[in-house]
């Protein structure tokens, strides 16, 4: 979890949880933790403040292989979120417009929680799984081609070597990307 919540050790009692923080407190760690931290994990939840204090690009960019929520009040409900690796999002969305104006009107604070607003969360990844599968069909033709190309190459060239070889390990490489997450899309539908 990075960015520590209220009460989240009594609601997440037992469950094997890093927090990461700016100001960690006792048990968290240090946010800059996130770089060796997020790459292993197989759930991010990260707070909605990344946006806004500029750290969501790289927390995304570390969480890639993970289940990606995007959680707190200041979350934005935005479907864009996930060509960033987002997979849900989880905030709050306004159910009494008028009971919930009339309790910020009053200084209602955190009251807010409890009047004119709920908890929810979206699936941002509904149709996510047929897209890897598109990217992986399409990974796979340019691996085969450039292939075809390298086996004439060297019919052609013997012993020298083939000029593109960096670019078919960098296919070899977003291919096993992309079967990792297919595989976590896969994993999450049971």
């Amino acid at each position: 979890v990075v960015g520590r919540y209220p009460g989240l050790d009594s609601i997440l009692q037992g469950v094997d949880l890093t927090v990461l923080e700016r100001e960690a407190g006792p048990g968290d760690l240090p946010d800059p933790a996130a770089e060796y931290i997020l790459p292993q994990a197989e759930w991010v939840f990260l707070t909605a403040s990344t946006l806004t204090n500029k750290t969501f690009p790289r927390l995304a960019q570390l969480a890639a292989n993970s289940n990606l929520v995007l959680m707190g009040p200041t979350t934005p409900w935005l479907t864009e979120l996930a060509e960033f690796g987002v997979d849900y999002l989880a905030g709050v969305q306004v159910t009494n417009p008028s009971l919930l104006r009339d309790t910020v009107a009053e200084g209602g604070g955190t009251r807010i929680f409890e009047t004119g607003i709920q908890y929810s969360v979206a699936d941002l990844r509904q149709g996510e799984m047929q897209q890897v599968k598109t990217a992986i069909a399409n990974v796979v033709a340019r691996r085969e081609a450039l292939k075809a190309e390298m086996e004439g190459w060297y019919r052609q060239q013997g012993n020298k070597r083939f000029p593109r070889q960096t670019e078919l390990l960098t296919l070899d490489s977003e291919l096993s990307k992309l079967d990792d997450r297919y595989k976590t899309l896969w994993d999450a539908r049971s």
